[in-house]
């Protein structure tokens, strides 16, 4: 297992969303308790991929972007969130390709690493099921490989 950078953890993302069955949830998130934890979100959708960032409105106080963090999640191509209770998001048509998929996964970096000052995934872990599955969790295969870990 290999240490996980921005560039391989992008490129490993990329590549497990390609492979996401309609149902499947994936959330990924640094340690900590609730609250504190800033994270990204997805959703396999039959025809789109929803993607999310956590907004402020989610997140204590220590865990907040600033406004210039908040500008550089917009400028990343995130939209903003509309009403308090909201995330950023993204939407991505599908079928999507790889080279979609890889764009998507540059704007969670800039969202993360540059909106929000992490300055590594490297702690950071991931827990995926299937909600039309009975919820059966899966592994996403290309980021473990290159050493991000599981909740499960």
């Amino acid at each position: 297992m290999s240490t996980v950078d921005w560039g391989s953890f992008a490129d490993g993302l990329a590549e497990d969303l390609v492979t996401l069955a309609a149902g499947a949830l994936v959330v990924i998130s640094e340690p900590g308790e609730p609250g504190w934890r800033r994270y990204v979100q997805f959703s396999q959708q039959d025809d789109r991929l929803h993607a999310e960032v956590v907004a402020n409105a989610f997140l204590d106080e220590s865990s907040r972007t600033s406004a210039e963090g908040e500008q550089k999640i917009s400028q990343a191509g995130w939209t903003a969130p509309k009403v308090a209770h909201d995330n950023w998001t993204s939407e991505l048509a599908w079928p999507a390709s790889h080279a979609d998929y890889r764009v998507l996964t540059e704007k969670i970096v800039l969202a993360l690493r540059d909106g929000y000052g992490i300055t590594s995934p490297e702690s950071w872990r991931y827990r995926a099921w299937n909600d039309r599955k009975g919820n059966r969790p899966f592994r996403l295969a290309r980021l473990e490989d290159r050493g991000l870990g599981s909740e499960e």
